[in-house]
């Protein structure tokens, strides 16, 4: 059994999991007048920020694991339009908000959201590669 066995298996499982995980994304920043949290101002900190980091953290992983394979990682520009993509939507689910009645923008609830995507990015695709790499005996 390879090492990246666990991982293949349940890819398709894992796609479904994807599209219902961006799908509860966008819903959530789209609706209006969400109960409101008790964290009010513009800090760099507040613990809800934690929920944006994570929630595109996940959304990312889920994707990288989906399209986990050779193909999809080696081809440049297939990655560099899913990163761009990934990052439009941590982008976009905050900045709809200004014109959602009973929303409200905040500029760090977006910074936080492309921390997600980006660090998400970054610590699973290379664990993902490197295992991939090593399942298939390669060097890089």
């Amino acid at each position: 059994m390879s090492s990246d066995y666990w991982i293949r298996k349940f890819q398709v499982p894992v796609s479904i999991i994807f599209w219902f995980w961006l799908t509860l994304l966008v819903v959530v920043s789209v609706l209006p007048s969400l109960p409101n949290n008790e964290f009010k101002g513009s800090s760099p900190f507040r613990p809800d920020y934690l929920f944006h980091f994570g929630a595109h953290f996940v959304l990312v992983a889920l994707f990288l694991w989906w399209k986990y394979g050779l193909p999809f990682y080696r081809d440049v520009s297939m990655l560099s339009v899913s990163l761009a993509a990934l990052l439009a939507v941590a982008v976009l689910t905050e900045l709809v908000q200004k014109f959602i009645p009973g929303r409200t923008y905040n500029i760090w609830d977006m910074v936080y959201n492309l921390l997600g995507v980006l660090l998400g990015w970054l610590f699973v695709y290379f664990f993902l590669k490197s295992l991939l790499m090593h399942s298939r005996g390669m060097n890089s």
